[in-house]
């Protein structure tokens, strides 16, 4: 993110290295918008496509997924002293399963939490965290449409009877990738967040 982009935000956090987690913070009439990008290095992307990544059980969250975790409690205590509710929550990719932890910890703490609006988002724990952050209102994309659909949102799997869960459904929107996209990109081709800003522009989402 440039000086510039950075320079939007009322607190930005660059993050780095692998258990530093990159996040944003905008005030807008008096709502404190979090922001959590996706998948930027090679890393983060293993920890998005992990598909069979075993869960680690937090104390409170229940069973999470280890390498889209790392670094979140402490993006938490950051949130906390850098910022107040009440809150708005937005992510991509890995940022959209990052953001689904920490409304569990606002919930969690009583604070209030007033949505949360997460694209193109993997699986990022079981029932436990989705009963947590139930009544947070939330409105969770996926991109596609009869011939493809972003694969992200499948991951990670385990065997059943236990499995990873959705904290919401996802609502289906579609921005067919361009050629180009799809040469380059492959099979992920349907995952950028150019892709979910054009298929949701015309939507209205109401958190306020």
């Amino acid at each position: 993110m440039s000086a510039v982009e950075q320079a939007a935000f009322d607190y930005y956090e660059p993050g780095g290295g692998d258990d530093k987690v990159c996040w944003a913070a905008k005030i807008i009439n008096g709502v404190t918008f979090i922001l959590l990008p996706g998948s930027k290095s090679w890393i983060d992307w293993v920890r998005d496509l992990d598909a069979w990544a075993n869960p680690v059980e937090h104390s409170t969250l229940g069973p999470v997924q280890p390498g889209m975790f790392l670094g979140v409690e402490q993006a938490w205590v950051e949130i906390q002293a850098r910022t107040k509710p009440p809150w708005v929550l937005t992510g991509h990719s890995l940022g959209a399963a990052r953001s689904a932890y920490i409304a569990a910890f606002m919930t969690l703490a009583k604070l209030s939490v007033l949505g949360r609006v997460p694209f193109g988002e993997p699986k990022p724990g079981f029932r436990p965290l989705a009963n947590i952050i139930a009544k947070v209102p939330q409105w969770g994309y996926r991109n596609g449409d009869a011939h493809g659909h972003d694969l992200v949102t499948d991951y990670p799997l385990l065997l059943p009877p236990e499995d990873y869960v959705h904290p919401s459904p996802l609502i289906e929107v579609t921005a067919r990738p361009s050629l180009v996209d799809e040469l380059e990109t492959g099979v992920f081709c349907w995952h950028h967040m150019a892709l979910y800003a054009k298929a949701t522009s015309a939507l209205t989402t109401v958190v306020m």
